[in-house]
């Protein structure tokens, strides 16, 4: 555990806020590059995505702070990021309704945007989880020793604290915690995966709005059906072994799956709509290009009245020319 990675000066840099912020500031450069490529206006997207991520982590902590209420500390509290003190899935979720709400107000599809910022998302939660990780927060359950991947905490982490509370009946030593499940680190392998996946759905995308499909689902799938099972504060059980995260990562990927296959009736009956990538009336210059092209067919269409005009004067002339010549001819 390294809560406090480097020092500048007296001022202490914590490995979780740092890693928030790298994760950030790499997603606003991702983001806003896939936009470019996708032809959507960066400049607008990129006050879109800084309101949709603070928005999001407001909410996050909020929520927590709500589940959590003893934390609670008057209005400062709620921009204190602290590891371990955020509701990830409530965030995620307001920071997906403000971008669609800005999208509509600036008329940008949504979901072509949704796919720029969606590896950007899973990158950012690889960045958090090991945050998490160096400052021993959402730890592990209790695992055996022999366990390949079992790690242990200082004495001064909240592992640590916990288990000196909790687990009176276990010989914890004064130096370190009992060995767990370092469920961060599995969330993080598995979100780097899903950065890869998404890149590689990215390439070969059928529809606006697959890669942030994706991202949704499998994110559902990293928090609560790989990561909760094995983490120290498991959601609650609701029948058996079956739990509220098993619950909700379930209902998350249902609604993805029939969102996809809504979006894959839609490109059957009317492809335009759904391809989105490819530029449209949001595209920077559109309507330059539209006003350029009706200039140039006014122009077209006044050149050819001009000719127009110009033939029926000459036949006109020509006419005058022959009727004088006629009515002079006299008959032999």
């Amino acid at each position: 555990m390294h809560p406090v990675l480097f020092s500048l000066g007296e001022t202490p840099i914590h490995a979780y806020g740092f890693l928030i912020a790298v994760a950030l500031i790499l997603g606003w450069i991702m983001s806003l590059a896939f936009a470019r490529a996708d032809k959507l206006p960066a400049d607008q997207l990129g006050t879109g995505y800084v309101i949709a991520v603070g928005a999001g982590l407001l909410a996050g902590r909020a929520m927590w702070l709500f589940s959590n209420r003893e934390q609670f500390d008057g209005l400062v509290s709620l921009i204190q990021l602290q590891a371990g003190g955020l509701s990830g899935f409530g965030g995620v979720l307001t920071g997906l309704i403000v971008a669609g709400v800005y999208c509509q107000n600036k008329k940008i599809p949504p979901w072509a945007w949704l796919d720029c910022a969606a590896p950007a998302f899973l990158l950012g939660v690889v960045l958090e989880r090991l945050g998490a990780f160096l400052a021993g927060a959402d730890f592990g359950a209790y695992v055996d020793p022999d366990f390949f991947l079992a790690v242990q905490f200082p004495a001064d982490s909240p592992v640590y604290d916990v288990q000196r509370r909790e687990l009176t009946g276990l010989r914890i030593g004064l130096d370190r915690s009992l060995t767990v499940h370092p469920s961060q680190l599995y969330a993080a392998g598995a979100a780097a995966l899903g950065v890869g996946l998404s890149l590689l759905i990215r390439a070969r995308r059928q529809y606006s709005g697959q890669v942030a499909l994706f991202a949704m689902g499998y994110y559902a799938a990293i928090r609560y059906l790989i990561e909760d099972p094995f983490r120290y504060d498991v959601t609650p059980e609701l029948a058996g072994p079956v739990t509220l995260g098993h619950l909700t990562g379930v209902v998350v990927i249902a609604v993805v799956i029939g969102v996809h296959i809504m979006r894959r009736t839609k490109l059957a009956e009317a492809p335009a709509s759904v391809i989105q990538w490819t530029g449209g009336p949001w595209t920077p210059g559109a309507e330059d290009a539209a006003k350029s092209g009706k200039k140039k067919s006014g122009k077209k269409k006044s050149g050819k009245k001009k000719s127009a005009k110009k033939s029926g004067a000459t036949s006109s002339k020509s006419g005058e020319d022959a009727k004088p010549k006629g009515e002079d001819a006299k008959p032999d």
